[in-house]
């Protein structure tokens, strides 16, 4: 009787265990998984040293210092008269980085290293001796310029070493770059990193507006870094370092090696960049905009807020809410993406734009590009009271029809004189979209609006879940507002 109770407590137990143990192995596998020791060896990769590419790239890296006299404030002496009082002028120094892209001795560098400039003197790689640089030509949009080293007519016939320029659109996230400089004065310093994002829009990494996409890098640039160059484990140039205001961050920009290509023949020529001009005000495409607009979440772009008159755009038929698609097969990524493939294509080429019209489809249009004019300015509008007012509960809308008064101030036609906003409820469709009381809303659906009621209307008449597309006036700025029904 005991050998029986002890056998059956014996079975009982390698059964707990065995299922305990099951359960753990099931377990743990559907938690993780682990790679072989031959599967981790063929996706290994080999770091090696960066020191054949420095010693080949850096007697092509120069530091730039440049000097500057600047006049002060008159210094007063008690009892003198005013003729006799000193203007003494400053004499202020600046220093940066750039390198040679050629054997003539060109070399590239950063606009604000050489701004203001009377003096510009180079250093090339680890030599001592300095010479002197001219300015052939440069451009504070894209914070870039082109200088050239100046030589005696004994020195003519010098071969400069020079760095070969790269392609930065085959640049991929995780990608290994090297930034050579003079941060902080220290001269010709080298630092490693790697490409952490691209196509930076609107990014101000010098407290300037640039009209270029940066390249972001995980690496630590300093002031005197600015106009170096930045280098694939290839020892091509992919991009020139851009100073950053916060330094230390490991936090870097560069701009893309592909524009300064595109440019490099208009500063050579004519000494400065004619920037091409498209002829529309775009936002960007969000899977918000796509959806109601009728194509996938997925799809990148721009939307075309305003097409302006008298222009590329107008000339070839653009019409408001053209989603554009492509420009000669390159992707657009967003509208600050637009506006840097069109402004550096070159005034009078032809570009082929390829865009998606709801109701029509795709369709491509060859569009002649223009000189870049200057942008008109517009009158901000007034907040009216909230007189006869009409609300879109459905929503959390309340509108009123504009007044004569804000027409004129807006500039707006009595064909299409808007819907003002004047209260937006709270948690509402309204406040998600980002609608705010003195919005004019113009359009919806491509739908001229004439009267609160009208709009009203179509709000009510839409079917749940669908999304309304917004054409809104806030200020001097138009823009497409998606509004979830």
């Amino acid at each position: 009787m005991f050998i029986r109770i002890q056998k059956k407590t014996l079975w009982l137990w390698l059964l707990i265990t065995f299922a305990c143990s099951s359960a753990f192995v099931l377990v743990t596998q559907n938690l993780w998984r682990e790679l072989s020791d031959k599967q981790a060896q063929a996706q290994k990769i080999e770091i090696s040293s960066w020191a054949p590419l420095v010693e080949k790239s850096q007697p092509a890296v120069v530091v730039i210092t440049t000097e500057a006299l600047v006049q002060q404030p008159a210094m007063e002496f008690p009892g003198l008269p005013g003729p006799f009082r000193f203007f003494p002028p400053e004499k202020q120094r600046g220093q940066g980085s750039g390198f040679i892209i050629n054997e003539d001795g060109y070399i590239i560098t950063n606009q604000h290293v050489i701004d203001g400039a009377q003096k510009i003197r180079v250093t090339v790689g680890m030599k001592p001796r300095e010479y002197d640089a001219e300015v052939i030509g440069s451009d504070e949009a894209l914070d870039i310029a082109l200088i050239k080293i100046k030589l005696s007519k004994k020195e003519e016939k010098i071969k400069w070493p020079y760095l070969p320029l790269g392609d930065s659109d085959t640049l991929r996230l995780g990608d290994p770059v090297m930034a050579l400089g003079s941060p902080l004065g220290l001269v010709q310093s080298v630092n490693t990193g790697i490409i952490s994002q691209k196509h930076r829009g609107g990014i101000r990494p010098s407290g300037r507006d640039l009209y270029a996409e940066l390249i972001q890098m995980q690496m630590p640039i300093n002031p005197g870094n600015s106009g170096g160059p930045v280098i694939d484990p290839y020892g091509r140039v992919v991009g020139v370092s851009e100073s950053i205001l916060a330094s230390g961050q490991a936090i870097a920009f560069c701009v893309p090696i592909n524009i300064i290509k595109a440019v490099v023949p208009q500063l050579l020529k004519h000494g400065k960049i004619e920037k091409a001009f498209l002829g529309v005000e775009p936002t960007d495409l969000t899977p918000q905009y796509a959806k109601a607009l009728g194509l996938s979440e997925n799809v990148t772009g721009a939307v075309v807020v305003q097409v302006l008159p008298d222009t590329p755009a107008e000339k070839a038929g653009m019409k408001a809410m053209d989603v554009i698609l492509e420009i000669d097969d390159l992707k657009v990524a967003d509208s600050f993406n637009l506006r840097q493939h069109t402004a550096y294509k070159g005034v009078g080429q032809s570009v082929i734009i390829k865009l998606f019209r709801k109701g029509s489809g795709y369709k491509k249009i060859t569009i002649k590009l223009e000189k870049r004019k200057e942008e008109s300015q517009h009158i901000s509008h007034a907040r009216q009271n909230k007189t006869e007012s009409v609300s879109i509960e459905s929503v959390g809308l309340e509108v009123m029809d504009t007044s004569v008064e804000l027409r004129k101030e807006m500039d707006l036609s009595s064909k299409n004189p808007g819907v003002l906003v004047v209260a937006v409820l709270r948690r509402s469709a309204a406040e998600f979209a980002s609608l705010l009381p003195g919005d004019v809303i113009t359009e919806v659906n491509g739908e001229t609006l004439s009267s609160a009621a009208q709009l009203k209307k179509i709000v009510d008449n839409a079917k749940k879940d669908s999304t309304l597309m917004m054409l809104t006036r806030r200020g001097n700025a138009k823009r497409f507002v998606p509004l979830e029904r």
